[in-house]
């Protein structure tokens, strides 16, 4: 780890990079994304808030008694730090897009686009090699140095996982939401690496991995409500799918401009492979209590299953052992000073938002801790505007002296409507 890192902020010029802590992990890193969520710290397992749509539980589907729609977008910082040695990076994604609508009394549907997890890292290294000439000049002889080549070389891995999902819920007995759903993931993971020579009398080569796979999982959650005392439950099963590889292996050479022409080493240098890969499946357990109408306090606790994460592709293997089961837990509060008051000033029906999290990460020993706020803003009588920001420490416990503080920026917008059928008579 230190190597890498010391490569990173020592010797190279880096492009852009999210965490250089979760290059190591299968699918990158995940966060909130859906601003509802990120403002408490991203708990919702248990909120029956309709522009959550199936986000973190298909159950509130059931809950959802009008036509809904929100999206969101975030933008991320990072400062990776050692010592006094730092390097900061910044990036922007879009992260959710949802949409419910009731269906009378078969319940509700929904659909959602998110993007699960995510991270990009690159780097690129300058140095020189000596070309050694023999000189023998009578007395003077020996190896002297009388030129020298410039190498560069990158390294540049991105992987993300997305996904659609397609679900339905219901409400029994006023006081049980349940619901189901069908997700179509996405998952991709490019790694290409480059070492190149500015001499064309030397080869230099570019090797480029792709790997991607459309994968299928069932979702299925319940929130039960007691009283002032909401509880829900969700579980993702994963169905394991062929994962698709695709690999080129291409000679750079020097061009005029001082740039580099890439053609392939040989019509061979081409290799398409089929693999299996199973991402692992996670549940997550949550409880909301509503003091009143002005305030509520949600705590969720999920665990993903790394430790049955498997593939049999290059590259992506870990040992026995080495990936972990993470634990996670957040707990987020929303107060609204006057939710009904009929002539409450507008920053009186604000939803006033913040709350603190810790997770495990996949490898043993990493971890992440962090705080968030935020605010919903009223859209008039039918939508609300979200802003939160989370900032936190990610850390190994073996390199403490390495680190990572992010600060995240959410935003985003939701609507709904709510449709009544009237009633028309004929004279």
């Amino acid at each position: 780890m230190r190597k890498i890192f010391l490569s990173l902020i020592i010797f190279a010029a880096v492009s852009f990079s999210q965490s250089l802590l979760a290059v190591r992990y299968p699918t990158g890193l995940s966060y909130p994304t859906s601003t509802q969520s990120a403002r408490m710290a991203g708990t919702g397992a248990a909120l029956s808030e309709p522009y959550l749509v199936s986000l973190l539980n298909p159950g509130n589907l059931g809950s959802i008694k009008q036509s809904v729609y929100t999206l969101s977008a975030n933008w991320g910082y990072t400062r990776i730090r050692e010592e006094n040695e730092h390097a900061d990076f910044s990036n922007f994604s879009p992260a959710f897009i949802g949409f419910a609508f009731p269906i009378g009394k078969a319940g509700t549907i929904g659909a959602s686009f998110k993007q699960n997890s995510t991270n990009s890292y690159s780097y690129r290294e300058n140095g020189w090699l000596k070309n050694s000439v023999f000189i023998n000049s009578g007395l003077d002889s020996g190896l002297n140095f009388i030129d020298s080549i410039k190498e560069v070389k990158t390294f540049q891995n991105s992987n993300a996982f997305s996904s659609w999902e397609f679900g339905w819920g219901i409400k029994l007995f006023k006081k049980i939401s349940i619901g189901a759903s069908y997700q179509i993931g996405y998952y991709k993971n490019i790694i290409n690496r480059s070492d190149a020579l500015e001499d064309n009398r030397v080869f230099s080569g570019f090797d480029s991995l792709y790997y991607s796979q459309a994968n299928s999982a069932l979702r299925g959650g319940v929130i039960g409500q007691f009283g002032k005392l909401d509880v829900g439950v969700s579980a993702t099963y994963q169905i394991i799918a062929n994962l698709n590889s695709h690999r080129t292996i291409r000679r750079l050479s020097l061009a005029s401009n001082g740039g580099y022409n890439s053609t392939l080493i040989d019509r061979s240098a081409v290799f398409d492979e089929k693999y299996k890969l199973y991402l692992p499946p996670w549940g997550i357990i949550g409880a909301t209590w509503t003091f009143s109408d002005k305030i509520k306090t949600s705590m969720d606790a999920s665990m993903v299953f790394w430790k049955e994460y498997w593939t049999d592709a290059p590259l992506l293997t870990y040992n026995e052992n080495v990936l972990r089961n993470t634990f996670s837990i957040s707990s987020g509060t929303q107060f609204i000073p006057q939710p009904n008051l009929l002539s409450a000033r507008y920053f009186q029906r604000v939803r006033y938002s913040g709350g603190v999290s810790y997770r495990q990460l996949p490898l043993d020993g990493d971890w992440e801790i962090s705080g968030s706020a935020g605010a919903g803003f009223p859209l008039g009588r039918s939508g609300i505007l979200d802003f939160s920001v989370e900032t936190g420490r990610r850390q190994n416990k073996i390199e403490n002296d390495i680190h990572e503080h992010f600060v995240r920026i959410n935003f985003g917008m939701s609507g709904g409507q709510q449709w009544k059928r009237t009633s028309s008579s004929v004279y």
